[in-house]
């Protein structure tokens, strides 16, 4: 393994330890804690407003409802909201393909790609290229990508088994001098399960694919915006 795929593999390797961190802490956590996490992600939604994921008290209904007035209202008035910022890149992951797609049902003209052809070969055309921007856009989403990762859920079943067994960190597989330092505030050393010979394997083999999949997005999310500069001016009805 090359030392890109290393950096890669111990990036991810980060990242997978700490949403399991991030999972441990929101079991963990109070009623409020829940909600404090929630909220970012839910107060822009009525469904969420009106059907919460989680039980919550009358003041926490008060404060969603709130930011849903807060936000649509933001909305309305600059076209978008505090929470819309925060989250720009995913955003619009989501609103560019749902607009694209909307376009392509509904639109009543389209931009003269190829002089020569008839209104319907030229209908036609502008449909594909739209249907192509949308799926690249959806594609470069990890949420919406077509592409999963097969190791997946055997890789997060051995990530459970080794937090359990080590730490979130791998507390547990820290030396004597590691934790000494740890202790005097020199430097926490964390530890991976990939370190061990018995999840080797399954982190080999899921890590390999992230990078395979990250490669996909990007090529994809730089095909979408090649075509979204192509057509720019094209995105009329």
């Amino acid at each position: 393994m090359n030392k890109k795929i290393l950096k890669g593999a111990a990036a991810l390797s980060i990242a997978a330890a700490a949403s399991l961190a991030g999972a441990y802490a929101l079991k963990k956590a109070d009623m409020a804690g829940k909600r404090k996490a929630l909220d970012s992600g839910t107060s822009a939604n009525l469904i969420y407003v009106l059907f919460p994921p989680i039980k919550e008290g009358p003041k926490d209904k008060v404060k969603n409802v709130k930011r849903f007035f807060k936000y649509s209202f933001q909305r309305i008035t600059k076209g978008y909201c505090d929470k819309d910022v925060w989250e720009m890149y995913p955003h619009l992951q989501a609103i560019i393909p749902a607009m694209l797609s909307e376009l392509r049902e509904n639109h009543m003209g389209y931009p003269v790609i190829n002089e020569k052809d008839t209104p319907e070969e030229g209908d036609e055309r502008w449909n594909k290229i739209l249907d192509r921007m949308a799926f690249c856009f959806r594609e470069s989403c990890d949420d919406t990508c077509s592409r999963i990762n097969p190791y997946k859920e055997e890789h997060s079943e051995a990530l459970m088994k080794f937090t359990k067994k080590y730490g979130i960190f791998g507390e547990k597989l820290q030396t004597k001098e590691e934790r000494e330092r740890d202790k005097r505030g020199e430097g926490k050393k964390m530890h991976f399960m990939d370190e061990l010979p018995e999840y080797k394997d399954i982190s080999k083999k899921y890590y390999d694919y992230e990078i395979k999949l990250a490669k996909y997005r990007e090529q994809k999310k730089n095909e979408a915006f090649n075509l979204l500069k192509k057509y720019f001016f094209g995105l009329w009805d």
